[in-house]
């Protein structure tokens, strides 16, 4: 009986001390291969919000010309926006700085970008049917990305100690 005691015992010590090891090996791991892949707090999303439509009954604005630029290429948009008070929201306070705003045709979706006071904020980024959108930014840049499979096309802006640059690759 003490026997059998003992050797439940020793199996039971034996089975704990191999799951531990196993916890720490897999812990340890998976702990390498997620610090090797970069995946950490991540990068903040850009928020994507839509300005309001104007409470003023003035005639609707009209919307700056859309250029389609060639892959690759810098794009220095030609039209610029309404005056601000035309398109300004009803609340002051909510409202952004208002500056010349851009639209890109992308071939998978449509982006609008303020460009105001040396920075870029982002309007609205809009996917065309079949793909998806991902927005990303840091201090003095964003990016703008549709997919759809293999298919990528990305505007990037970067601003961070020099004038906006934005630069569109379908």
């Amino acid at each position: 009986m003490i026997a059998d005691m003992l050797r439940f015992m020793v199996g039971l010590a034996a089975w704990a001390a191999g799951t531990v090891i196993a916890v720490c090996v897999a812990w340890l791991g998976a702990n390498v291969v997620i610090r090797n892949a970069g995946i950490g707090s991540g990068i903040p999303v850009v928020n994507a919000t839509v300005l309001p439509a104007p409470t003023t009954s003035s005639p609707a604005p009209t919307p700056p010309a859309v250029a389609q630029p060639t892959a690759g290429a810098e794009h220095k948009p030609k039209g610029t926006a309404p005056s601000p008070s035309a398109t300004a929201p009803a609340s002051p306070a909510a409202s952004p700085a208002v500056g010349e705003v851009h639209a890109y045709a992308l071939a998978g979706g449509n982006v609008t970008l303020n460009l105001a006071d040396g920075s870029v904020q982002l309007v609205t980024a809009v996917p065309k049917a079949g793909y998806s959108v991902q927005t990303w930014s840091g201090t003095g840049w964003l990016r703008v990305d549709f997919s759809s499979g293999p298919q990528v096309s990305s505007l990037i802006a970067s601003w961070y100690e020099h004038a906006p640059t934005i630069t569109v690759t379908n």
